[in-house]
């Protein structure tokens, strides 16, 4: 049996009739057992053997049921499904097969049913815009595709990407608890179906974990839930770590020369969340420019109306030097 294009097929029972000779189904009778195969060679045998008795008449096998069997569930479109019939009789010899009484009556009959399948949607989402970024969410976007909708997945960027299943309606929320699941690491935060070829806001995204890196992906998807997984757009987040608990519990400076100034302060090795000092400096009055959250920083970067003096990175560290200073200044 080979499944039609464009559809799964999913088994459910076989029923059948047999006859022979009588001696061949004397008592205690005639062992029936069906095997399948996916690939014609290797035979997996189904259940275990039933027996049929009588006389020289035709007498039905009690149906196999065939819906626990996994690999007979949603067989994918072009797949040959085959399968073999064992009887074991009371004679070497002798006629046996299977039997229709009646033009209502089936000698060997399988049940199922077809399952349609997925076209994909012609068109694809795109431009996926990230944010608003905090330490448990942000704001995100995408632009639509030209279909009847579009989801918009999120990740744990560590995590494996598992794509939208055909045929699948997906619960979407902004709230990773809720959001709906395709797998565990993969949640649904968005299922559009604003016009086409719009962008789309997705706003209040929450409960991520801080300092973790995320991926979002956007996939297309037809009136039926068949998605499309080609190309699929995505956007990559860091959210921020949780803010440093203190500051430095002493900061002092001392002139050294016209051209050096050497500061002295306590390590941050018993701040929580910190992961090092950044100095400002500024000619002529106190730096007033705060850093901006998610933005790294080197030596001599600007600051507002400062810039960047020393980053301190050791946990260890309690004094450090500024030279190439304007005297007088």
């Amino acid at each position: 049996m080979k499944t039609i294009n464009n559809y799964s097929l999913s088994f459910s029972s076989i029923t059948a009739n047999v006859i022979g000779t009588a001696t061949f189904m004397a008592a205690p009778g005639v062992s029936n057992q069906f095997a399948y195969s996916l690939d014609g060679t290797n035979f997996t045998l189904i259940g275990s053997p039933v027996t049929t008795s009588g006389s020289g008449s035709q007498v039905p096998i009690p149906t196999i049921d065939l819906s626990s069997v996994t690999a007979l569930q949603n067989v994918s479109s072009g797949t040959t499904v085959y399968f073999r019939y064992y009887a074991s009789g009371q004679t070497a010899t002798g006629g046996w097969g299977f039997s229709s009484s009646s033009s209502g009556t089936n000698g060997l009959a399988f049940t199922g049913f077809l399952i349609p399948g997925c076209t994909q949607p012609s068109s694809q989402a795109s431009t996926i815009t990230v944010s608003n970024i905090n330490t448990t969410g942000l704001d995100a976007g995408f632009t639509r595709g030209n279909d009847n909708g579009t989801v918009l997945v999120l990740k744990p960027s560590a995590q494996a990407t598992v794509t939208p299943a055909g045929g699948t309606a997906y619960t979407a929320n902004t709230d990773w608890n809720l959001a709906g699941q395709i797998s565990i690491n993969n949640r649904v935060i968005a299922n559009s179906s604003a016009s086409p070829l719009t962008n789309v806001s997705v706003n209040g995204i929450s409960n991520l974990a801080p300092a973790t890196g995320y991926t979002l992906t956007a996939y297309e998807r037809n009136a039926t839930n068949c998605y499309n997984l080609s190309a699929a757009p995505s956007a990559s987040f860091y959210t921020f770590s949780n803010l440093p608990l203190g500051h430095a519990a002493s900061f002092t400076c001392s002139v050294i020369s016209s051209s050096q100034i050497d500061l002295s302060f306590s390590t941050f090795s018993g701040l929580g969340n910190t992961a090092g000092y950044l100095v400002l400096q500024k000619a002529g009055s106190t730096p007033t420019g705060l850093p901006a959250n998610g933005t790294s920083y080197s030596v001599g970067s600007t600051v507002g109306d400062a810039v960047v003096a020393a980053v301190i990175t050791s946990s260890s560290a309690t004094a450090h030097s500024l030279t190439g200073l304007n005297g007088s200044t």
